[in-house]
């Protein structure tokens, strides 16, 4: 409904939660239904999640089928998306694991910089932010995660690009 208002073009979306594989062909599964085949969808390799192997069982249907569509890493759609948009044209949306997002930022820094407008955060949190500061996200007790999401948060601000946190009270209906 979105994207046929205008509102936004989905260009491309990365599974990151374990069994993302899995993930990956559900969401290819959704999309088509929704008639949206041309969005490339790829998994992570950049997951700290532990495996989540007792997960898998739900996604054994109709839906979770392999597809032959999704054949790329999070890495590599990130890449290939921002080559293919206009400047500052991109908003990433992240509601799990940043390691893809931080390593494109880490390896393409520079492309990064000249197409994202900005990087919305859903289900983080940020400390309150002290003057001359920089924005730090609250540690969610996975230290690889928490190292992830400093790092993210430290390049966008670096670098200027605009980051939006949503928080977890909004999705719990937070006013």
């Amino acid at each position: 409904s979105l994207q046929q208002m205008g509102t936004l073009k989905l260009v491309a979306l990365v599974a990151v939660t374990p069994p993302q594989v899995l993930r990956a062909d559900l969401a290819r599964g959704a999309l088509d239904s929704l008639l949206l085949p041309n969005v490339p969808i790829a998994y992570s390799r950049n997951s700290t999640m532990a495996n989540a192997d007792s997960n898998a069982k739900c996604f054994k249907s109709d839906y979770g089928k392999s597809s032959p569509h999704v054949n790329n890493t999070g890495v590599e759609l990130i890449i290939r998306a921002m080559m293919a948009s206009p400047d500052k044209s991109l908003v990433i949306m992240c509601t799990a694991c940043l390691g893809d997002v931080a390593q494109v930022i880490a390896t393409q820094g520079d492309l990064f910089v000249s197409k994202v407008k900005e990087v919305v955060l859903m289900g983080f949190a940020a400390k309150a932010v002290r003057r001359r500061s920089s924005i730090e996200p609250e540690e969610s007790g996975i230290d690889a995660d928490d190292e992830l999401r400093r790092k993210v948060f430290k390049r966008c601000q670096e670098r200027g690009i605009a980051t939006v946190i949503l928080g977890k009270e909004i999705a719990l209906g937070f006013p």
